[in-house]
């Protein structure tokens, strides 16, 4: 091609393509109750990523963990929080924007973290380097019980024996096709 500069593929090659569902936002909904509750942010929030663009009847300061209780006045995708609502509610978010997911990184010891737009088996997850987290994970209704799933727009509190990362299956919604874009004989 006239113009054109860089390199040549003599060999098929295989690009990997990956349908997710298509669409760049999602809806989702969280039921909390009157008081203290385990949240996260699964996305990024139109109106701001601010605690109040959140939970609008936050009560105080919203903490994240990091070896102890932290205040936040930004929220983030992967972490938990520790917020307390003004009576029981159930948020509704129509259109929250999908990120890019990308591993949780850990501490070790106990980590207070939350997921994407999915629902993952907590029998999924994997980590690097692999083995360090130490089942059960548990979530929080009034008490803490064993999680079987992470559930978007709630937080987890999940143990590792050592730093590393918490990973959550590849391609988690669709499906991986290979399609060849360049033929041999191109």
């Amino acid at each position: 091609a006239s113009g054109y500069t860089g390199s040549v593929v003599t060999d098929a090659t295989q690009i990997y393509t990956a349908d997710i569902g298509g669409g760049t936002t999602f809806a989702f909904t969280v039921t909390v109750a009157d008081g203290w509750n385990m949240v996260s942010v699964p996305g990024t929030n139109p109106a701001g990523m601010a605690p109040v663009n959140w939970w609008s009847n936050v009560v105080g300061s919203v903490f994240k963990f990091s070896g102890g209780y932290v205040p936040v006045t930004t929220t983030a995708p992967t972490e938990g929080y520790w917020m307390k609502n003004n009576g029981a509610e159930t948020y509704n978010y129509p259109a929250i924007g999908i990120v890019t997911h990308t591993s949780i990184a850990a501490a070790a010891g106990w980590n207070l973290i939350g997921g994407y737009e999915l629902t993952v088996p907590v029998g999924t997850l994997t980590t690097t380097p692999p083995g360090l987290l130490q089942l059960p994970i548990f979530e929080y209704s009034g008490g803490y019980i064993v999680a079987t799933n992470i559930v978007p727009g709630y937080a987890y509190w999940a143990k590792m024996s050592a730093a590393g990362a918490i990973d959550a299956p590849p391609l988690a919604k669709g499906s991986a096709d290979v399609v060849e874009y360049f033929k041999e004989d191109w």
